[in-house]
């Protein structure tokens, strides 16, 4: 985002760290109808995630969570 903080008090850091979260989850509405990326589907897949009906938001917030290590009892695993 490069926000400097340099001379800037509270109230103007939380405002700027509002407007970033807001911008970051318009961005994530915007892509909750896209459909999944052929990159995203190989990685879910190789990790043993079933990806059918999974649009392109979900797809981000499971992959997020399995790169920091976290495996939630909602993701299903491919059966083989």
């Amino acid at each position: 985002m490069g926000i400097s903080a340099d001379n800037m008090s509270k109230s103007q850091a939380a405002i700027a760290i509002r407007q970033y979260h807001a911008l970051h989850n318009k961005q994530l509405r915007q892509h909750a109808a896209d459909p999944i990326t052929d990159k995203q589907k190989y990685y879910l897949e190789s990790q043993g995630i079933r990806t059918d009906g999974m649009n392109k938001t979900e797809a981000m917030k499971k992959i997020a969570l399995l790169k920091h290590g976290i495996r939630p009892a909602s993701i299903q695993p491919v059966s083989i």
